[in-house]
């Protein structure tokens, strides 16, 4: 069995060897993958685990920016598919239900960069009503959809203005 110290260390150990925990640990397995250990004054088992793949990035984020699968407009309403490509969401796809992650803040053809705005987004062209904007048909919309599923992209704050504010979707809008 080895002992973690009391202080945040990274340790060298074999895939099955038992560890007891003492504070906030990082565990390097023989075959170079880490496990963070968060287990104070436990015992625990090595487990061999590989890195997974890069995610998107964490609340707080404003702007991401991720290649285009498909030609995409401003102020799309976009999804990511297999943490690598944009591109348009609609409600009428059920599989797009919870995957729209923010709107387009430029336009991008297929294979560029599209950035992807997750707070707020504005245009001097736009004329919508202060209320509730809905995720559309591959469009943003104040209309409440009434077919597909239901799901607030957010607010608009005035005219040009959105407030970027993704909801929960329900399924099945009758």
């Amino acid at each position: 069995m080895i002992a973690m110290p009391t202080t945040s260390t990274v340790i060298v150990a074999s895939t099955g060897d038992n560890i007891t925990v003492v504070g906030n640990s990082t565990v390097t397995v023989a075959d170079k993958t880490t496990s963070n250990v968060a287990a104070s004054g436990k015992s625990a088992v090595v487990v061999a685990c590989t890195q997974g793949p890069r995610g998107l990035a964490g609340f707080g984020a404003t702007k991401l920016e991720i290649e285009a699968g498909e030609d995409i407009t401003f102020a799309s309403p976009i999804k990511v598919v297999g943490n690598e490509l944009a591109y348009i969401a609609s409600n009428l796809v059920p599989d797009d239900i919870g995957k729209g992650i923010g709107l387009a803040f430029n336009s991008a053809i297929s294979g560029e960069l599209v950035e992807i705005n997750t707070r707020e987004l504005e245009s001097p062209t736009w004329t919508f009503s202060e209320g509730l904007i809905f995720l559309g048909d591959r469009v943003i919309t104040q209309a409440v959809p009434t077919s597909g599923f239901y799901q607030q992209l957010g607010a608009a704050e005035s005219p040009n203005r959105i407030i970027v504010n993704i909801s929960q979707p329900f399924k099945g809008v009758s």
